[in-house]
C-alpha cells in the first residue's frame, strides 16, 4: 500500500533533544519540556493545540521552536499584547527568521504584498488589525498559508 504524497512529504519530527539543541543554538535559551512538547505537537500536525502557561513562563518561545525544525511554513501570531512585538521581530531576525509586526497605521505600505509573497515566516498582528476591513489578511490568504496560528493573552 502506498502512502499519500502529502503524508510522505512531511519531514520527520525532531526528538526533544534535537529541538532543545536547536533552541539553544538559535535563540540562546534552554527550552522547558512543556515548550518542546507543544512544539512537537505542532510539528506532528495536530490541529488543535492549546498551551496554557502563566505570564512570563515562555509561551512565545513555544511558538518559535517549530520554526527551527522546518524550512518552510509560516506562523501568524495574533496578540493583543503588542508591547513586545518589535522585540519578537528582532529576536527572530537574530535567529535567522524573517518576521514582521503588522499594526494599524504603522506598517509599510507594501507589507501586504510582502506577506503574500512569502517573504516572512512569522507575521505578528493584533486582533484589531486582523479583523479590520481592508486590513490585508483576506487579500493575502490565497497565497499565504500558515501552518499554525497562535493567540497569546
Amino acid at each position: 500500500m502506498s502512502v499519500p504524497s502529502r503524508i510522505a512529504d512531511v519531514p520527520p519530527v525532531p526528538s526533544l533533544a534535537d529541538l532543545r539543541e536547536l533552541t539553544l543554538v538559535r535563540f540562546q535559551q534552554n527550552a522547558c519540556n512543556f515548550q518542546l512538547d507543544f512544539a512537537r505537537a505542532i510539528l506532528e500536525g495536530k490541529k488543535h493545540v492549546l498551551l496554557q502557561a502563566g505570564c512570563g513562563m515562555g509561551k512565545t518561545l513555544s511558538f518559535w521552536v517549530p520554526l527551527l525544525a522546518r524550512t518552510s511554513g509560516s506562523l501568524i501570531v495574533v496578540t493583543p499584547l503588542t508591547l513586545l512585538c518589535d522585540q519578537h521581530v528582532e529576536n527572530l531576525s537574530e535567529a535567522g527568521i524573517q518576521a514582521i509586526f503588522v499594526l494599524i497605521n504603522r506598517s509599510r505600505t507594501n507589507a501586504r504584498q510582502d506577506i503574500g509573497s512569502g517573504i516572512y515566516r512569522v507575521v505578528i498582528t493584533s486582533p484589531e488589525q486582523l479583523m479590520k476591513e481592508g486590513g490585508g489578511f483576506p487579500q493575502v490568504s490565497a497565497t499565504f498559508s500558515p501552518w499554525v496560528m497562535g493567540h497569546t493573552v
